[in-house]
């Protein structure tokens, strides 16, 4: 979606209101996906009247949604199938996923939900892979170091609550932890 003013001056797009052009784009790519004849109208995307061959075999494409804001996570939440935070302080992540509008929207969600910590700073496993292992296995200075694996910083972003109503915890949460 993009933060920058120069991210959208290039291409020509107005920056103003890119999370609601983003919100219609995903509406209408899942309306488009399996349909052999798809027909979607939106508040900014309009299609109809055309055939996709090969058409999508599963019923959606799932749609993960990256960013640092609160609403990054509650877009992931109310539009996608999984979050990418980056560059956020693991108090930062919990403390967003007890506000009201992630519990709300997290509590209609009728499908699972991935999260994937990204490590800071990134690592190299291809070019360096002994960096990449040894970066796993020591703190690092100045950072607050997991005690816990990301399945528990899952169930907290969940607010220790079920993920979907009617109790089944169904949430995925991917990454290199304890637990």
């Amino acid at each position: 979606m993009g933060s920058s003013k120069a991210e959208f001056h290039l291409p020509g797009a107005p920056f103003a209101g890119p999370g609601a052009r983003a919100d219609d784009a995903r509406r209408a790519i899942r309306a488009s996906f399996a349909p052999r004849v798809p027909s979607y109208k939106g508040t900014v995307f309009e299609s109809s009247g055309f055939v996709v061959e090969p058409s999508g075999v599963q019923a959606q494409v799932p749609i993960w949604v990256g960013g640092r804001p609160r609403r990054s996570l509650v877009r992931a939440l109310e539009l996608g199938d999984g979050w990418i935070p980056f560059g956020l302080p693991v108090d930062d992540l919990e403390t967003m996923g007890r506000t009201d509008d992630a519990v709300e929207a997290l509590a209609v969600r009728s499908e699972g939900f991935d999260i994937v910590l990204v490590p800071e700073p990134p690592i190299d496993p291809i070019g360096d892979a002994e960096a990449a292992v040894a970066s796993q296995h020591r703190p690092r200075p100045g950072r607050r170091q997991l005690a816990e694996g990301p399945r528990s910083i899952g169930r907290k972003l969940a607010g220790h609550g079920p993920m979907v109503p009617g109790g089944r915890d169904r949430a995925n949460v991917s990454g290199r932890g304890t637990d």
